[in-house]
């Protein structure tokens, strides 16, 4: 299942455990999700905060105003008072761009550079299923990075490149 359901089957497990009533159920899982919302808000705010944000603007007073920027966007309100799958989407976006700037830093064909990226990517498209577009995007920039750019591949990286998209496929595809 995708990830925003990890913590309501945890939930349903404890509740099968501990045979509580089912009104006791409706209580704990909006009290979970809640908590869950919570984190994948977090998450996403302190991704951009903390890593996009640096890479992207030059100085500290642009990083300030882009944070206050974030919080006052209307979509990021609506986002941060529903229990939504967009929030798990919108955390692990901003992770996978915070992955991608890690890896820039990193030779292009290594596995530190391409896995972590494969894996974040994949875990995208497990939080919708419209979440091809970002999915696309990311695979997309990752075999460019792997190739070094609008070449063909040579043998070196045609199997990280391969590994790269088996990753990055399985991983969105299962969902």
């Amino acid at each position: 299942p995708p990830p925003y359901y990890w913590p309501a089957a945890v939930i349903r497990g404890a509740h099968a455990l501990l045979g509580t009533s089912d009104r006791q159920l409706d209580r704990w899982l909006l009290v979970g999700l809640r908590a869950c919302n919570v984190g994948w808000l977090g998450v996403f705010y302190t991704t951009w905060i903390r890593y996009n944000f640096p890479r992207l603007l030059p100085d500290w007073r642009a990083r300030a105003l882009a944070s206050l920027w974030l919080l006052a966007l209307p979509g990021y309100q609506k986002l941060a008072v529903m229990v939504h799958p967009d929030n798990a989407f919108a955390a692990l976006a901003a992770v996978t761009l915070a992955v991608w700037f890690y890896t820039a830093d990193r030779p292009p064909a290594s596995r530190s550079s391409w896995g972590p990226l494969a894996v974040v990517t994949g875990f995208v498209g497990l939080t919708r299923p419209l979440a091809i577009v970002p999915v696309a995007v990311f695979w997309l920039a990752g075999v460019l990075r792997i190739a070094g750019g609008l070449v063909a591949p040579s043998r070196s990286t045609l199997r990280p490149i391969v590994y790269f998209t088996m990753v990055v496929g399985l991983l969105a595809g299962s969902w």
